[in-house]
């Protein structure tokens, strides 16, 4: 938590002039008190979920490859969820549910390798990809069902393996080509960079719009 708090502060924080959001916002020309829009991928999605908690400005955030419990000895429930262990709002999440976009694959092995049914090989002492999907939007679907996606845009959808048709499955690195290593990756999935509910443009457009 405190790594992720320190490394997200000099992005967003928008009372240091000299964090990155202050210095975007000083631009001629930009105007941020109509809204920011951030987006992350993995650790970077962690950032992003934390945004609205240094800069007020910030109104929505697109997350892909997100969650709060990375591993089994890391759990980041206290900082990513939307709610606390109370059931009250958790102010280092800050954005109302409606301002939140996820995406995750089903078999993502940090986030959801076990989307409903337990797989000791990947989730000991790890919450499920539906459990922890639910934990850090606020939205809560039925068993089975991989489509959480509001009539707003806002809410989670879980990439499976038949949406990414690649052979290493919808990964935590569904968005590309290939694997996750070796990096960079520079080729998009040709299916991400389609026309779905849950491809690029669709997610940019959302983003677009929720800002």
């Amino acid at each position: 938590l405190d790594k992720l708090v320190k490394e997200a502060a000099p992005i967003f924080n928008s009372s240091d002039p000299q964090s990155c959001l202050a210095r975007l916002c000083a631009r001629p020309g930009a105007d941020c008190t109509k809204g920011v829009a951030v987006h992350g991928f993995s650790q970077g999605a962690q950032l992003a979920a934390l945004a609205k908690n240094f800069a007020p400005e910030v109104s929505a955030a697109f997350v892909q490859g997100h969650g709060d419990n990375p591993n089994p000895f890391a759990d980041l429930a206290s900082c990513m969820d939307y709610a606390d262990a109370s059931g009250k709002r958790n102010p280092l999440h800050g954005l109302d549910r409606r301002q939140v976009r996820s995406l995750v694959g089903e078999h993502d092995g940090t986030f959801s390798c076990c989307l409903d049914k337990p797989d000791e090989q990947c989730c000991w002492r790890k919450r499920s990809g539906r459990q922890q999907q639910t934990a850090t939007t606020g939205y809560t679907c039925p068993d089975g069902q991989h489509d959480c996606l509001q009539t707003d845009g806002s809410g989670w959808y879980v990439v499976s393996d038949g949406d990414a048709n690649k052979t290493q499955g919808a990964n935590h690195c569904f968005a590309w080509a290939g694997g996750c290593l070796p990096q960079p990756h520079d080729q998009w999935n040709p299916r991400y960079a389609g026309d779905c509910k849950w491809c690029l443009d669709s997610n940019l457009r959302w983003l677009h719009g929720a800002a």
